[in-house]
């Protein structure tokens, strides 16, 4: 859903703000269950991974699964919001590097060794972030209780499946999507709310669409972008 997310906001940036809320979809193995998609552990989020794959069209490794597996993604939410205290605009960066890590290196982002490598490597992007005090906030309480504060506020919410996505307007009108979403799905849910917004981009142009973000894009996401455009 990353593409097509990505496609709304850079069609409607400056109409559009994103506050990010990690939920923490797996504490342990102990007590994790999903009925809805007959999963339980860890082997079994190879296959899914592969169904997610035949969707999406974008790269995927799920020999995670089978060789290292992510004991809880606890560790991974507290980090994001340890580079998100930094610096909102490090935020993207930081969490479009750890899906790569996870699914595209089959690096295992539960390890806090893991988790601090991705954030140094960012330097090379973010000059002025300090992994120093990013290892600082991840392994002492700071980043514990940022992460403890989303968790709470998705429990309040009612939230228990991700992706999540709450649409609010400034009068505080909303509209709340769940599960994997089409660019046009998304679309909608907009301008069910604004009816008269605009996109910001009327005419095709995937090199700037590519240059605009602060990661480089896969084929697959400039494609759908020219598809969807």
């Amino acid at each position: 859903m990353e593409s097509g997310l990505n496609q709304l906001l850079y069609n409607y940036r400056g109409s559009i703000a994103v506050t990010y809320k990690m939920v923490g979809l797996l504490p342990s193995w102990k007590h994790f269950r999903d009925d809805t998609n007959a999963l339980s552990r860890p082997i079994h989020f190879g296959p899914e991974w592969s169904h997610a794959h035949a969707l999406s069209g974008m790269p995927i490794d799920n020999h995670l699964w089978i060789t290292d597996p992510p004991a809880s993604s606890f560790p991974a939410c507290i980090a994001f919001k340890c580079v998100e205290a930094q610096s909102p605009s490090y935020a993207p960066v930081y969490l479009r590097a750890l899906r790569e890590a996870v699914m595209i290196r089959a690096r295992n982002i539960a390890r806090t060794e893991v988790l601090i490598q991705i954030a140094c490597d960012l330097i090379q992007r973010l000059p002025h972030f300090d992994p120093f005090a990013f290892r600082q906030d991840l392994t002492g309480q700071r980043g514990r209780d940022l992460f403890r504060a989303d968790w709470q506020h998705a429990l309040y919410r009612g939230i228990k499946r991700v992706p999540t996505l709450v649409f609010t307007t400034e009068r505080g009108v909303s509209t709340l999507l769940q599960g994997y979403q089409s660019y046009d799905a998304l679309q909608k849910s907009i301008h069910s709310l604004l009816p008269d917004i605009e996109p910001q981009t009327p005419t095709l142009d995937p090199e700037a669409y590519a240059r605009f973000w602060p990661y480089p894009l896969t084929q697959k996401e400039i494609d759908d972008y020219r598809e969807a455009s």
